[in-house]
């Protein structure tokens, strides 16, 4: 008798179990409709006329992974935000899918459609009510995502500002998105007959990731915390400034900020020919400061690219759009300084080491693999990314970006492949590494980012007694 609790216990699990598994197969099986119809509409049905012009615009080259590429766009981006943000990481991973598909997944970034006068006027009620706090707001959006978009405004005290709406349900849409990207998570892993296999691991961790920063990015009180803590850490720094947030204006829905003027270093790019030298001024002035913000300060901006950096009119760096940051741990800088050094040194065995450093294997781990397809790809890839990176290779100086992207993207393919689960943390300073490197380097080919890296990285690393000296100097 005295086992029958035991037993009992085990049977509870087992239907519990049992139970856990059909709800998740019939939330599958309600997801599958919506997802299905949604892209024989947006992605199937449109694909003949669209093939015809892309032949017309761009000849036969590649057509049927163009044709592939724009159905799984107007798939995506039909299917709401969570999956539009699945194909801007598509778009990143050349090591998953053709070269030509990823290119054409990029649209995603910028092309998203703007909302409705009506759904505009939803959001501004929404924020404010009936009074609107501002004297002039202009209704064509500067820039328009997934989750909002950016107006023009000018406040009734004549500031000039930005204001950041999110789109109205977007909140119900990212759930539904989610609970379905759930549902269907073991019917696609099982489908593939490798249920046992680090994909499941992988995609569950990778969904927990996204669920986490849409939270974040949903609510847009976290990217005014975010822009005042930017404001204060860098105040003292002659080289940059950070919008103030008009926090009295902000709220959850809404975002106001100062508008900076200035030239986004996209555009500057194109002095770079005419004004070489003030190119190369800007462009290391960018690396110089990204740089101290993930090693010095720990926090930093985790989305550099051209259009959130300006030149402004006294030559200060405008760093906008926070709403994407990553933080470190002091820890986390020494190990990617060890990375670093490994890497130009093209030692594989002290990469493999810092790259499990960062993540978490799975239980049936095979580490002898894991080094052997690490090796492979440092010999393949790592002495051309150095060449180029270290501004030795004249002709192909402009590539490096490319290079150190594909470097990244087969190292990142060799983890996923393993079951290795990178932190977001990690994910984000990589990204925004090689985001930042090749925004320096489009403006500045000749950048020997050795040389430009390595005074930010030492001072890091040096002890904090060292570095209030060398501050105050």
């Amino acid at each position: 008798m005295s086992g029958e609790p035991s037993r009992l216990r085990d049977v509870r699990a087992r239907l519990a179990a049992h139970l856990e598994t059909v709800q998740r197969w019939q939330r599958a099986a309600q997801a599958v409709p919506r997802v299905a119809v949604s892209a024989v509409r947006h992605g199937l049905m449109p694909a003949g006329l669209a093939a015809a012009d892309t032949v017309r615009k761009e000849g036969l080259s590649q057509l049927h992974w163009k044709v592939v590429g724009d159905g799984l766009v107007r798939f995506l981006r039909g299917s709401g935000p969570v999956f539009t943000k699945f194909g801007q990481i598509l778009a990143t991973r050349t090591d998953l899918l053709p070269a030509t598909v990823c290119a054409r997944l990029e649209s995603l970034y910028a092309r998203q459609p703007p909302m409705s006068r009506r759904e505009l006027d939803r959001t501004l009620r929404r924020a404010y009510g009936k009074n609107l706090p501002f004297a002039k707001l202009q209704r064509k959006p500067l820039a328009v995502g997934s989750v909002g978009q950016v107006h023009r405004a000018r406040l009734r005290d004549g500031r000039r500002a930005i204001v950041k709406l999110l789109r109205p349900g977007v909140e119900d849409r990212i759930q539904r998105d989610l609970e379905s990207a759930r549902a269907l998570l073991p019917l696609v892993v099982g489908l593939t007959g490798r249920s046992g296999s680090p994909a499941r691991h992988l995609l569950g961790h990778a969904l927990d990731d996204l669920a986490a920063a849409y939270a974040r990015e949903i609510d847009l009180r976290h990217e005014a915390r975010s822009l005042q803590e930017f404001a204060r850490r860098l105040e003292s720094n002659r080289r940059v400034k950070v919008p103030e947030c008009y926090a009295e204006l902000s709220s959850q829905h809404a975002l106001v900020m100062e508008e900076l003027v200035g030239e986004p270093l996209s555009e500057y790019r194109r002095r770079a020919e005419t004004d070489p030298e003030a190119a190369s001024r800007v462009a290391n002035l960018a690396l110089t400061e990204i740089l101290r913000q993930i090693f010095e300060h720990g926090h930093f901006h985790a989305d550099p690219h051209g259009g959130n950096l300006l030149v402004l009119e006294d030559g200060r760096l405008g760093v906008v759009d926070l709403g994407l940051t990553g933080e470190l741990r002091r820890e986390d800088r020494r190990r990617i300084a060890r990375a670093v050094r490994a890497f130009l040194a093209r030692d594989a065995e002290a990469l493999i080491q810092a790259l499990l450093g960062f993540g978490e294997t799975p239980p049936d781990f095979d580490p002898a693999r894991f080094r052997s397809d690490v090796e492979a790809v440092v010999r393949a890839k790592g002495q051309r990314v150095v060449r180029r990176l270290a501004g030795r290779d004249a002709d192909a100086a402009s590539e490096a970006s490319s290079a150190l992207d594909e470097f990244v993207t087969k190292l990142f393919g060799v983890a996923h492949a393993h079951g290795v689960r990178v932190p977001v943390s990690t994910t984000l300073l990589v990204k925004t590494l090689v985001t930042i490197e090749g925004v320096a380097r489009s403006l500045h080919p000749g950048l020997d980012l050795k040389t430009a890296a390595l005074p930010v990285i030492v001072r890091s690393l040096a002890p904090r007694w060292v570095r209030w000296v060398l501050a105050r100097d």
